[in-house]
């Protein structure tokens, strides 16, 4: 599958039929996202794997963004390190790690798409109660959580705004003579 393909194909899955996740799949999976980008290199993530209904079910009660069953959950978490000046346990807050993270949460779902998996992402969530439940530290906050299973029925393509709509050329408004894309 090309990755044009995959783009085209992802959708967000919210629900799921049974079916468990091969560990060989879960790791590729993973692997995606720690290959993704990051600024500096810095390589900002962590990957918690979450795949024990319980620990599912646990997730979703302080998630009202996660619906379905979903076979697992990585969760992924923002890792930072103290701050070379900063003193009293103080880790500073990078807005590069949050582009970051969503490179590799794309990642991630690209791959799945290629691999028959549905995903989700999903950011609304208690992060203190899933740093809580996932016994983060304090320097490691859960950002997103992407939900992986097997579709149950299509899914629909939302309705996406045309091309040229969202593009401009060299200046805001200045429109660019674009193909029609289907």
């Amino acid at each position: 599958m090309s990755v044009s393909d995959a783009i085209k194909a992802r959708r967000s899955v919210r629900q799921f039929a049974d079916g468990e996740i091969s560990k060989e799949n879960i790791l590729k999976l993973l692997d995606a996202g720690r290959l993704a980008p990051s600024g500096g290199n810095r390589q900002p993530w962590r990957f918690i794997l979450v795949n024990e209904a319980e620990n599912i079910e646990a997730i979703k009660l302080m998630s009202p963004g996660l619906y379905g069953v979903p076979s697992a959950l990585i969760v992924i978490c923002s890792f930072r390190e103290k701050g070379k000046d900063s003193e009293n346990g103080i880790y500073p807050i990078d807005p590069v790690m949050y582009m970051d993270i969503g490179m590799a949460a794309e990642n991630i779902m690209l791959l799945a798409v290629e691999l028959g998996i549905a995903t989700c992402a999903v950011r609304s969530f208690s992060q203190k109660a899933v740093q809580s439940l996932l016994e983060l530290p304090e320097n490691v906050s859960p950002e997103l959580i992407i939900t992986l299973g097997y579709k149950a029925g299509e899914v629909k393509m939302p309705s996406k705004k045309p091309l040229e709509d969202l593009v401009y050329s060299e200046r805001w408004g200045r429109t660019y003579d674009l193909p029609r894309f289907p």
